[in-house]
């Protein structure tokens, strides 16, 4: 098979393609659903609080998803997969439902990178951007500042995502949270492990508009991940 039939085959399916659609226009029910499905979850949770998650931090092409798979591959490692997208929200019910849809035999293929990384609908990959999106709306707007410091604070992402955690763990049946940052943050949730992949090999690259989070910014990510 041709790289260019190989890059068609691991095309976003039209099914696929059109519940996108239907969570991007509808992002208030789909949070509903979330909030429902932790509410569901709620006793369970409780017992299995997320300790010690792990994040993995670079500029695009510095490793990053190289070290993601290697991290994944630890028997207690639960990280999000492509398969995820696109009930993101929806980590528990979502894996439930499309493990009965999707082919657990699927052929790995190579990215759309063109990087001769071979990856099936299991692989693990960042997802995290669909969560931000929903409750930092400006997350793409070049023309604002997207620095989140000690002084930010939105309550309603941390629960969600304190959440969300929680419950993607529990899909998986894993106690180690592992996820791949956004791509231009200089410091993220203070973990008990972070990754930095290298920053300096791809200066000449223009940022792409993700948050940029300083230092300062612990405070925020403390209160989300740990409380």
């Amino acid at each position: 098979m041709t790289e260019a039939a190989q890059r068609h085959d691991f095309q976003v399916t039209r099914w696929s393609h059109a519940l996108g659609g239907f969570v991007d226009r509808h992002k208030a029910l789909v949070l509903r659903l979330a909030e429902a499905e932790t509410n569901a979850l709620e006793d369970i949770l409780a017992q299995h609080p997320v300790t010690a998650p792990v994040y993995v931090c670079g500029l695009a092409r510095a490793g990053t998803t190289i070290l993601l798979e290697a991290l994944s591959s630890h028997p207690d490692v639960g990280t999000h997969r492509y398969s995820d997208y696109p009930l993101v929200h929806l980590p528990y019910w979502w894996s439930r439902l499309s493990g009965h849809m999707l082919k657990s035999d699927a052929p790995p293929v190579e990215r759309d990178h063109g990087d001769r990384i071979l990856v099936t609908p299991h692989s693990p990959e960042a997802m995290e951007e669909a969560l931000w999106m929903s409750f930092f709306p400006d997350l793409h707007n070049a023309d604002k500042s997207q620095v989140l410091d000690s002084r930010t604070k939105n309550e309603a992402f941390e629960r969600h995502y304190r959440a969300h955690v929680g419950k993607l763990l529990l899909a998986r049946e894993k106690s180690r949270y592992v996820c791949k940052g956004l791509q231009h943050l200089q410091a993220f949730i203070p973990a008990q492990a972070f990754c930095r992949c290298p920053l300096h090999h791809s200066r000449a690259r223009t940022p792409r508009p993700y948050p940029v989070i300083d230092a300062p910014a612990c405070a925020f990510f403390r209160r989300t991940c740990r409380q």
